[in-house]
């Protein structure tokens, strides 16, 4: 993992809301609370959880428009739908004790097919039969099978500890088994269907603390989202990890349009869009001023919320990244920042700079008289190496003439390792 070179791709947009344009905010959600999780099996048709108060709400037109369906009731903590009229929820009695409902016609109606006295923390399932719930029992982490859709468990897997929080499983079998991974503490994999567990990872670094949402393509390539401020890749399956820093990662999960298009949300006005499954990532610009839970239904529509009052979606991916590039993963000996070329230029530009050191680089683009424009990059955390910046004038309502572009490299805080600006000439 040493040889792994992470290549950064930070979008931005010099006019913040041009991109935001791409992200449709929507209507106010019937009822208030905090999203727990969404699903959708259409462009039209899909579900949102909240808690605080419990409610299940249901659009059926994109989310023009939604509907309660359950009111005040603990059921949908985590829901999965198979199609538009079969889906299941994993919840909590309020005595205690756990449940796994099942609806026949989309909603409207909920059956508890199975309670138990052990805690139910996560839930996925491969296929409307065959899935996975992982929690615990008072005294050990566990993992449990149902192949009868939720009507029974089978206890698959026990460890001593305080809880299992999240699994993950591919939905493809490899060699006829399912492969999948739970964090119980440590990171455990099975390659048999949950018949037997292997730890594969210790503890995760405590500056990015604890999981939030954890994503397989294959049997190599994973993404685990944590708290704070990063989230972490891995190439080999899981047993070696490289913590990438991002601010704003807190609560994030991951929405998947497919093996390598997908999106990571961010408690600011921004998500990470990714077209290589994060090797690479750009930022687009949001209406809301942050989302946590996200479901990316394909490449083009995705849903994302955090409220009530904070839903959007987007119907053609979030819209076109512009950005900056790794183009040399070589360590250069200083800091530089490069003339821009073309210049002058319509609409476009281009800007380089090298890092001799990881560090976090603002870029900033001046008029004149000095007036700040736009801040292109903010504060971000970018590896060593040597980077180029594409900006777009023609997202500025700006007139021809002189600008500045100037880029800051320092610690994250109070140190500054290198500042420089240069003059360019926008010709509309």
């Amino acid at each position: 993992m040493k040889n792994l070179h992470i290549k950064l791709l930070f979008a931005f947009c010099l006019f913040t809301s041009a991109l935001q344009g791409q992200w449709q905010q929507l209507p106010n959600l019937p009822v208030s609370g905090t999203v727990r999780d969404m699903w959708f099996v259409n462009a039209n048709t899909g579900w949102v959880s909240l808690t605080s108060p419990n409610n299940l709400v249901k659009t059926t037109n994109g989310g023009a428009n939604w509907f309660v369906q359950a009111a005040n009731d603990n059921s949908f903590a985590v829901i999965q739908f198979f199609n538009d009229t079969l889906g299941v929820a994993k919840s909590f009695f309020d005595n205690g004790s756990f449940r796994i409902s099942k609806t026949t016609n989309g909603g409207t109606n909920w059956a508890t097919i199975y309670t138990t006295g052990n805690s139910f923390a996560d839930m996925y399932f491969v296929n409307k039969d065959t899935g996975w719930v992982c929690g615990y029992d008072g005294n050990n982490d566990r993992v449990w099978r149902t192949t009868d859709g939720g009507v029974s468990f089978q206890s698959q897997f026990s460890n001593p500890g305080f809880g299992a929080d999240k699994l993950f499983f591919l939905k493809q079998k490899i060699n006829n088994e399912y492969w999948g991974w739970v964090l119980a503490g440590h990171l455990y994999r099975t390659t048999n269907s949950g018949a037997s567990w292997n730890m594969i990872f210790g503890s995760f670094s405590a500056v990015c603390s604890s999981l939030e949402d954890m994503f397989f393509k294959d049997t190599l390539n994973g993404i685990i989202t944590r708290n704070l401020s990063c989230f972490s890749l891995t190439t080999n399956g899981g047993y070696n990890w490289v913590d990438v820093s991002e601010w704003y990662s807190a609560d994030s999960h991951i929405g998947m349009g497919n093996d390598t298009i997908g999106w990571l949300t961010l408690a600011t006005d921004s998500v990470l869009k990714t077209n290589n499954f994060f090797l690479n990532y750009g930022k687009q610009p949001i209406p809301i001023t942050s989302s946590t839970e996200i479901f990316a239904l394909d490449t083009f529509n995705v849903y994302a919320g955090r409220n009530q009052s904070n839903m959007m979606k987007t119907t053609n991916g979030g819209g076109p990244l512009v950005g900056i590039e790794q183009i040399s993963s070589n360590v250069p000996a200083g800091f530089s920042l490069s003339q821009n070329y073309p210049n002058p230029f319509n609409p476009q530009t281009t800007v380089e700079f090298s890092l001799s050191k990881d560090a976090y680089v603002t870029l900033t683009i001046y008029d004149i008289l000095g007036k700040e424009v736009s801040a292109a990059l903010n504060n971000e955390y970018i590896t060593a190496g040597t980077y180029k910046a594409v900006l777009d004038f023609g997202k500025i309502n700006v007139t021809s003439g002189v600008y500045f572009y100037k880029v800051s490299v320092s610690d994250g805080s109070a140190k500054i390792f290198f500042t420089e600006s240069k003059k360019l000439v926008y010709i509309k």
